[in-house]
This record gives C-alpha cells, structure tokens and sequence, in this order.
C-alpha cells in the first residue's frame, strides 16, 4: 500500500518543475525529492492565487465603462479612457503642487 502512495507522489511531484528534484546542495535527483513537494506546493498555491488575484482585477478595468478622477476622494472629472483620466490627474496634481490634495483615478463599472 506504501508503494502505491510514494508512486501517486512521484507522480504529482512531476509537475513541480525541475526543482522538486534538486537538493540543497545542488545535486540533481533522477527521483522527485519527496520532501519537497509539500513546500514546492505551497509556493504554487500562493503563486496561482496571486494569479488570480491579478485576473480578477484585470477582469474588472477591461468591464470598466468610463474612469473617474477624484480628489481626496470625491470625483471631480469623468473619461471614457483611463489615459485621459490619469492626464488629468497629472495636470490637476501640477496646479495644486504644495497643497495636501491627494489625487487618484479609479474606474466606473456598468
């Protein structure tokens, strides 16, 4: 029973790229470190919900129907491109250069 488990874990092991079978010291295994492969998966879980993370937010800018320029958190102007606002933002940031205002822009979803 023992055999079959190390064999589902060399199996899985595979897909954990090249270093699931280099040791510490540097030697290269022909056989997956098996204990390497819990930690090689957590840092492939915690990368892929980085990933998805970023997607989702992806996701929501190209759903974004127009962008807002704010000003220490109320709008003050609203673009159809995220450029525009952001030029905006810029321009806005120059004339009160000195002043505590904090300009930002954020998008608009439908």
């Amino acid at each position: 029973m023992g055999e079959f488990y190390r064999r589902l874990v060399d199996e899985c092991a595979k897909h954990l790229g090249e270093e699931v079978f280099v040791a510490d010291d540097g030697s290269v295994s022909e056989d997956p470190l098996r204990l390497k492969v819990p930690e090689l998966v957590a840092k492939q879980a915690a990368e892929l919900a980085e990933l998805r993370t970023e997607l989702e937010s992806l996701r929501k800018v190209q759903m974004s129907a127009a962008w807002a320029c704010l000003c220490d958190g109320s709008v003050c102007s609203v673009h159809l491109t995220k450029e525009a606002a952001m030029l905006i933002a810029e321009n806005r940031r120059e004339q009160n250069r000195g002043r505590d205002f904090l300009f930002e822009v954020v998008p608009l979803y439908r």
